[in-house]
C-alpha cells in the first residue's frame, strides 16, 4: 500500500510526570496512494485528516473512515 498515513496514540502524563500510554491506539491513511511523480497539491493523496479526507470519492475503501487498529499493521 502506497499511502501516507500517521498514527494515533494517548497518553496521559500525571502532575507527578508519570506517563500511561493506551495501547489502543490507530493509524490514518490517506484515500489516495502517494507516487513522487503526483501532484503536489492534492490534499488527498497527503493529508491524513479526516475533514478533509471524507471528502474523497476514495473515503473508506481501503478501511472504514481510513481507519486501521494497529492490530491491522503490517
Amino acid at each position: 500500500m502506497n499511502r501516507k498515513f500517521d498514527m494515533r496514540i494517548w497518553v496521559l502524563v500525571a502532575h507527578n510526570l508519570k506517563c500511561y500510554v493506551f495501547k489502543e491506539g490507530y493509524i490514518r491513511l490517506s484515500s489516495m496512494e502517494y507516487s513522487v511523480k503526483d501532484d503536489e497539491n492534492n490534499t488527498f493523496r497527503h493529508l491524513t485528516n479526516n475533514a478533509i479526507q471524507k471528502f474523497s470519492g476514495d473515503y473508506g475503501e481501503i478501511a472504514e473512515g481510513n481507519q486501521l487498529p494497529y492490530s491491522k499493521l503490517r
